[in-house]
């Protein structure tokens, strides 16, 4: 997951940082969102 926010969005976050897009996206995979709602993931990211 961190690999595809690099490549996809340009964001490097840490690899437990982007658990919570990991839960997002399997969530969207199984149809389990509103697409009229909006999500938030808060990443963090070391220099």
């Amino acid at each position: 997951m961190p690999r595809d926010l690099v490549h996809l969005e340009g964001v490097g976050v840490e690899p437990f940082s982007a658990a919570s897009v990991a839960g997002v996206c399997r969530l969207a995979e199984q149809d389990m969102l509103d697409p009229s709602e909006k999500i938030v993931c808060v990443v963090t990211a070391t220099c």
